[in-house]
């Protein structure tokens, strides 16, 4: 039950009450907010009792997602967004800009040089910007215990990881997700984090002779150094729009003036609960190779969280849907669609995320076939009913969750149109019907599945028959 229902529930049962039921009729303040709490906090019970009860078969809370993806070495990682700007000088003497210097655009946001610029007097230059920031916290370990814990610093407000990097007195250490591949005594660390989404980072241990078992042991006085970069995620840059530094060192630099010339990306979120819930149902990647079982799909997902749509496809694929050729051997055929991202962007990106796990892998890429999936729904509905307000709740539920950009329409290669899900969305979305007198029919066309074809439902896909159920007998009461 909802909120709503346990509501309703409550105020019926209270009308038995005469002071209740006057304090009902007047709407009064603090008993209606002492209801209301009520109706809330049984919702909010009988959602924990579903979910721990969806525990048994899938990883439902967002908790518990969160932990699972963590352990998996699948962090919540955010992309920056990539600019270049063009430096203008209106000094009579050039300036140098040093590497990490900050510029603020339009929207407030800081974004780093990424490399030292020298613009001389009356030139323009072009320099590249990345809209992240670097923020380092060092700590002194006081106490020697095997996996020490030591605290990521915070991020700011509204901002998102990008990456991290750890160093203990100087030395790097390496990124190791449950230490795979670390042998005793080498400088690693694995990333915690817990129900809070406070991150940490988590160090070896000896065993108790001191020998070195998991990594390495942190030691008393050594100085952990914990870099992180942040970044706002995806922003809309413009291009002719204006930057400027967030404070001028010289008389020179506040001559100078900034715009942007081209944007090479506008960033990515992380990926949300969703997406992470997916991705942990992949079986797990032994040191997150993709070869093994031919992940590829979510190897791809893992990386590019901005992605709308990947549809991966093998040889064994091709060979199903009898399109197989000689040139099929031993290939990866990819489709990828990335709003604001040019093609040969993207076509870079997957060449070496591919490359990275199986340089021996041909990758192919096709282009992304969009397809507004037809879809039928007949629904029968009380005669009372308004079928114009049923039929407009039906079409939105229906785009809010097969709509394009949904995240259940973006992997080709699987049909996300399942008539028995439909049908458990409509119920649960369109209240009228879960009326005992309620029935839906879903009608599907049939299609070929392809990984390429990026199927679903548009305003216009969708049609919505609403018919007024007819009862029998012929008396004045129906029943």
């Amino acid at each position: 039950m909802n909120q709503q229902q346990y509501l309703d529930r409550a105020l019926a049962l209270a009308q038995d009450i005469p002071v209740a039921a006057e304090a009902i009729r007047l709407q009064r303040p603090i008993f209606m907010a002492q209801v209301r709490a009520m109706a809330a906090m049984f919702a909010l019970r009988d959602e924990e009792s579903g979910l721990a009860a969806e525990e048994r078969f899938i990883k439902a809370r967002d908790a518990t997602i969160i932990a699972d993806a963590a352990n998996k070495g699948i962090l919540h990682l955010a992309k920056s967004a990539q600019v270049q700007v063009s430096i203008l000088n209106r000094a009579s003497v050039s300036v140098t800009l040093d590497q990490g210097r900050l510029l603020y655009d339009d929207q407030g946001l800081l974004h780093r040089l990424l490399a030292q610029v020298t613009i001389a007097a009356g030139e323009t230059v072009l320099a590249d910007l990345r809209q992240q920031q670097i923020v380092i916290s060092n700590t002194t370990i006081t106490v020697s215990q095997p996996f020490t814990r030591v605290a990521v610093p915070q991020l700011d407000a509204d901002y998102y990881l990008e990456d991290l990097s750890v160093q203990v007195n100087g030395t790097p250490f390496i990124y190791a997700p449950d230490y795979l591949n670390v042998a005793a005594g080498d400088p690693a660390y694995q990333v915690e984090i817990d129900l809070n989404r406070v991150m940490s980072v988590r160090f070896g241990a000896n065993t108790p002779d001191g020998i070195p078992a998991w990594g390495r042991q942190l030691q008393i006085g050594d100085v952990v150094r914990v870099e992180v970069i942040q970044t706002a995620g995806r922003i809309q840059s413009k291009v002719g729009s204006s930057m400027g530094l967030d404070y001028a060192v010289t008389a020179q630099e506040e001559a100078l003036t900034f715009t942007i010339d081209s944007i090479a990306s506008n960033g990515a979120d992380p990926l949300t609960i969703r997406q992470l819930q997916d991705l942990c149902r992949y079986p797990s990647m032994y040191d997150h190779d993709a070869v093994y079982l031919s992940n590829y799909d979510a190897l791809l997902r893992r990386y590019m969280p901005d992605a709308q749509f990947i549809g991966v496809s093998t040889e064994q694929v091709e060979d199903r849907l009898g399109r197989a050729t000689l040139d099929s051997i031993r290939a990866l055929y990819v489709s990828a669609h990335v709003e604001g991202e040019s093609p040969s962007s993207i076509e870079t990106t997957v060449r070496n995320l591919i490359g990275r796990s199986d340089n021996a892998k041909r990758v192919i890429m096709r282009p992304v076939v969009e397809i507004a999936q037809e879809l039928t729904i007949i629904a029968t509905v009380p005669a009372n009913s308004n079928q114009a307000q049923v039929q407009t709740a039906i079409k939105q539920s229906l785009l809010a969750k097969y709509g394009r950009g949904q995240p259940i329409v973006g992997r080709g290669g699987y049909s996300a149109f399942l008539s028995k899900d439909i049908q458990k969305l409509l119920e649960q979305d369109v209240a009228i019907l879960r009326e005992p007198t309620s029935d839906i029919k879903v009608v599907l066309p049939e299609f070929q599945v392809k990984p390429e074809e990026w199927r679903y439902l548009t305003e216009s896909s969708i049609n919505v028959q609403v018919e007024l159920a007819k009862y029998g007998g012929g008396g004045t009461w129906n029943f």
